[in-house]
């Protein structure tokens, strides 16, 4: 009697161990599946691609950055570029122009202005 007593109790704590073991292979499937599904997404959103040419410094420079993390080449038509500045002005000095020719809205057209009264007068 002690004897089937005790293939009993060995059977009724086999049955949960063997439970659990089946349970912890199927969660190890589960989270490998998990994993990779994550790593995808991971890579999508991130993305693996060297971007590093692109300065993040810059809003220009950070939406090129992202253009070329989703994959996409940087744009040639941008918002950016309409805000570059002007071409620069040559408002140097030069002693055959009238002085009344050069700008006083900018420092160096100032100066230059400058530069030529007093040339003029000596």
């Amino acid at each position: 009697m002690k004897k089937i007593l005790y293939i009993i109790l060995l059977v009724f704590i086999s049955l949960p161990i063997n439970q659990i073991a089946f349970a912890d292979l199927k969660l190890d499937k589960i989270m490998e599946k998990i994993q990779s599904t994550e790593s995808n997404l991971v890579n999508k959103i991130w993305s693996d691609r060297n971007c590093s040419q692109y300065s993040t410094k810059t809003l220009k420079g950070l939406s090129e950055y992202k253009r070329c993390k989703k994959g996409l080449k940087p744009s040639d038509k941008s918002f950016f570029k309409s805000l570059s500045w002007k071409g620069k002005k040559n408002n140097k000095f030069d002693p055959n122009k009238p002085c009344d020719e050069y700008s006083t809205k900018t420092f160096t057209s100032l100066a230059a202005k400058m530069k030529c009264k007093s040339a003029k007068k000596n």
